[in-house]
């Protein structure tokens, strides 16, 4: 009987310890990714943004016409979906990394996360960040809370 007790104790550690371990990996997936590089970003870019936003960021791609809303213009700097605070122009890595993965909602930006590893997207977010030539990350992130699925 005491010996039962002992193994369902120690299956329920084991249980607690690798819940613990996939917890830190989900959490330190993405920053063990950054941060990525922007010579190897242009790479990436050249190849798969082009056409959309234009080999300046300035969103007049080849297919800028056929698109509504138009492509982002990267050189303005203006980002719909950020999380740092509204008077703070500058986005963090996350949300450029965050749109380039799962796209933008309501345009054609797709999501990229199937054709691109991970550090491929972090290249692009530096790459990509480059073109607003922002010297600084933002001061202040807003707390939007977690997602609800």
């Amino acid at each position: 009987m005491n010996n039962r007790r002992s193994e369902k104790t120690m299956t329920f550690l084991h249980r607690l310890a690798l819940l613990a371990v996939c917890s830190t990996l989900l959490v330190a997936g993405p920053a063990a990714a950054k941060p990525g590089t922007a010579e190897k970003g242009k790479e990436i870019y050249d190849k798969r943004c082009t056409w959309c936003h234009g080999a300046e960021g300035d969103g007049a791609g080849a297919s800028k016409d056929l698109l509504n809303p138009p492509p982002r213009d990267f050189t303005s700097g203006n980002y719909k979906i950020k999380s740092s605070a509204f008077e703070d122009m500058v986005p963090s890595d996350d949300d450029v990394f965050r749109m380039i993965r799962d796209g933008m909602p309501g345009t054609a930006m797709p999501g990229w996360s199937d054709l691109l590893s991970e550090q491929d997207m972090w290249d692009l977010v530096a790459y990509v960040k480059s073109f607003a030539q922002y010297d600084k990350p933002p001061a202040k992130m807003v707390d939007y809370g977690t997602q609800v699925s």
